[in-house]
């Protein structure tokens, strides 16, 4: 049974019963479409506030926030909202989830920081609030009693790190006048020196050489192969161990978190450039030793740092989508293969000088993939316009031919 395939299923057996109620369906319409008085009239007759409306087992408020409508939270929160529940995708709690929305979602972020919350279950607000260079949150963090060295629950590192990682000099420097321990480690074991050399953020660099002297690094240097595997589970995986259920879902949630945290950070568009081919290098070797699962998380999360951050690069987009239509479909996720490979094909005229082969191959991807859905008469089509695209390729002529061979067997 392929992974993807026990994923989907267990995630199916968590979220369809609640996710499938009729009155939850309609909250969740309503909220999508802020409709507070409609909204107000169905909890006045006793609906649960705190009832499931979308994926990832999160409740309305999270709803809400996602619309960055601070009059929807604060009826949420008048209606009681728990506001200490957690998530199933990365055990965030309303608070941390606007923190980690990409945008400006300060007003409901302050907000739910003067409401009374767990201090244990809302710590990673800290975190945040310096990675997003929000001195209001870290202030309102520390007045809870909330540790200026916490580490967060999933990469152990302490706000001075997500601030230095996201280049906030005004941050560090609140950060170190409030106590804040300058020799902490990311999880890579690099300090703040390294961190500020590696991500080029000069001033940082500067002001560390300028006020902390005897702050040297702690490593030669700082190279990172990925930033969502170990090189322990690369081994693993080079070598073909399984990874049980639980390790797969820490893995992903890893993934997921740190494609978060990237989002808000600045970079150049070359440093941009070079994650997201190392997220795709490292994605195509996973694919190679049979690893789809983990390859398809590592396309989709760089997929969205590109729409977010790279979104007018073409060329990107249009490697990405390639890339994803290509492991979908040999992985029999043809309904997701189909669509990516087709927006391959419609941006493959707007760029550059784009690779001659990559039309070819994504046409006879489509007619494999119709083939695999039983809709002959498409992958005829696709596998017939594939061949015209073929110059001077005789082993492509092959593949597509005995392609096509078969196709006709099966008619």
């Amino acid at each position: 049974m392929k992974i993807s395939f026990i994923f989907t299923f267990i995630f199916s057996l968590m979220y369809s019963s609640s996710l499938n109620n009729p009155k939850n369906q309609k909250m969740k319409h309503l909220i999508q479409n802020e409709k507070v008085n409609e909204i107000k009239k169905i909890l006045d007759n006793g609906l649960d506030i705190n009832k499931v409306v979308t994926d990832f087992n999160r409740t309305g408020i999270y709803l809400a926030i996602e619309k960055n409508n601070l009059e929807l939270v604060k009826l949420f929160v008048q209606y009681g909202a728990d506001l200490d529940y957690e998530d199933e995708q990365y055990l965030n709690t309303p608070l941390n989830y606007a923190q980690s929305l990409v945008g400006d979602f300060s007003d409901i972020i302050h907000y739910l920081l003067k409401q009374e919350l767990d201090i244990e279950k809302n710590s990673d607000c800290i975190c945040w609030a310096a990675g997003s260079n929000d001195i209001y949150s870290v202030k309102k963090s520390l007045e809870m009693g909330i540790d200026i060295n916490y580490k967060d629950k999933i990469d152990g590192e302490t706000a001075l790190i997500w601030a230095v990682g996201s280049g906030h000099l005004e941050m560090l420097q609140f950060l170190l006048e409030q106590g804040a321990d300058i020799h902490a480690l990311s999880r890579y074991d690099t300090n703040i020196v390294e961190i500020a050399d590696c991500y080029h953020y000069k001033k940082i660099t500067e002001y560390l050489q300028l006020n902390y002297p005897n702050l040297t690094k702690v490593t030669n240097s700082v190279y990172i192969t990925t930033p969502s595997l170990t090189s322990e589970e690369l081994e693993r995986f080079r070598e073909k161990k399984e990874f049980g259920l639980k390790e797969r879902e820490k893995i992903v949630k890893r993934m997921n978190h740190i494609t978060s945290k990237l989002l808000h950070l600045r970079k150049s568009k070359r440093e941009w450039d070079d994650i997201l081919k190392n997220q795709a290098q490292q994605a195509m070797k996973l694919a190679m030793v049979n690893e789809t699962f983990f390859a398809v998380e590592l396309l989709e999360n760089a997929l969205k740092i590109a729409q977010t951050k790279m979104k007018d690069n073409k060329r990107v987009l249009f490697k990405l989508y390639s890339d994803l239509g290509s492991i979908y479909i040999l992985d029999a996720e043809y309904p997701k293969g189909i669509k990516y490979t087709k927006k391959t094909i419609q941006l493959y005229k707007t760029i550059n000088r784009p690779p001659p082969f990559l039309l070819q191959a994504s046409y006879h991807y489509l007619g494999f993939a119709y083939r695999g859905l039983g809709d002959y008469e498409e992958a005829l089509k696709y596998y017939k316009h594939s061949l015209t695209l073929i110059k001077n390729n005789p082993l492509s002529l092959v593949s597509t031919y005995t392609a096509l061979a078969g196709l006709y067997n099966e008619l």
